[in-house]
């Protein structure tokens, strides 16, 4: 015997940056586990964060002003400035957690806009060392560090959070939703 089929719809509200906080966690992890040859999950857990942030940015701001989407295509720092301004965050530009993202974009930036980069450098080396050590390095190529991706990942999450307890979000800014709370 068949059955029949039946109609079903179904309805969801997706949060980008839950997803993509835990790409960047993921890739981190496999960096981690796993440093010769980490260059690329290293940098793909910095860009997934990158975006995480700029997810959430956008998420706030849609929810805190109704003309955001004539002013999404601002920088992301202009977003965060904008945003704690709003709800009178405080962050010291020269320090952690700002510093790291102010660094952690200048590096998005160049990857999502890469150039072909001419570097020339002349030093002393020895012979019986790893030469790929040796060569010069994009800024980028150096930013790619374990440390700079646990950075990035710590970073993102404490700014988020106190943008999310200003704005009187319940809940972690990188769960699957997020709701406000009264008062």
């Amino acid at each position: 015997m068949m059955n029949k089929a039946m109609k079903v719809r179904y309805e969801r509200e997706v949060f980008p940056s839950f997803y993509l906080r835990n790409a960047s966690y993921h890739f981190r992890t496999m960096a981690e586990n796993n440093t010769a040859g980490s260059l690329y999950t290293t940098m793909s857990s910095l860009v997934f964060s990158a975006f995480c942030f700029e997810s959430f940015l956008n998420q706030l701001g849609a929810d805190s002003f109704a003309y955001w989407n004539e002013i999404e295509k601002i920088s992301v720092l202009s977003k965060l400035s904008l945003l704690c301004t709003h709800y009178g965050v405080t962050v010291n530009k020269g320090i952690r957690p700002y510093q790291t993202i102010k660094d952690l974009f200048r590096f998005r930036d160049q990857i999502a806009h890469a150039k072909v980069e001419k570097l020339e450098e002349e030093h002393f080396t020895n012979p019986d060392t790893d030469h790929f050590e040796d060569e010069p390095k994009t800024y980028w190529e150096r930013y790619c560090t374990l440390k700079n991706a646990q950075k990035a990942y710590d970073d993102i999450h404490d700014l988020a959070l106190k943008l999310a307890h200003a704005a009187k979000l319940e809940g972690s800014p990188f769960d699957c939703g997020i709701t406000y709370r009264e008062g």
